[in-house]
């Protein structure tokens, strides 16, 4: 249901005329659901959405989500169907290099924490004062 009303939002925002998405997305965190779940559930509904995105021809930048406590195995996520990827580097483990490697032929970014001891809340218009 939840990824029928998010299809409908993907159409809606193609019809507006935007550029692109930011498809947000993470390991479920629960230490009772593993990989397992992760394959033959979760991935199998992320990539309906993801054919939706592709689908209406968007930039598609794959998010995946780490935050706190809120880590992921980002290999689960290396076949996942767009062209750009975003990770929380310090959360899950991976520099932009390592990431690079792992999504081979992907455009990679990332590195902006947003916690207040990270550039985005600490940085000025001159630049980085962390």
């Amino acid at each position: 249901m939840i990824n029928s009303d998010i299809k409908k939002q993907i159409a809606a925002q193609h019809s507006s005329g935007i550029d692109g998405v930011l498809f947000s997305t993470q390991e479920i965190q629960d230490d009772r659901i593993g990989q397992e779940f992760f394959e033959t559930v979760q991935k199998k509904l992320d990539g309906e959405l993801i054919a939706e995105i592709n689908a209406q021809d968007e930039i598609g930048i794959l998010h995946v989500c780490g935050f706190g406590e809120a880590t992921n195995h980002l290999p689960w996520f290396v076949d996942y169907d767009l062209p750009v990827v975003n990770w929380a580097t310090q959360i899950d483990g991976y520099t932009l290099g390592e990431g690079k490697r792992l999504f081979k032929n992907k455009a990679v970014f990332g590195g902006l924490g947003i916690t207040k001891n990270d550039i985005l809340y600490k940085g000025t218009k001159k630049g980085n004062s962390i």
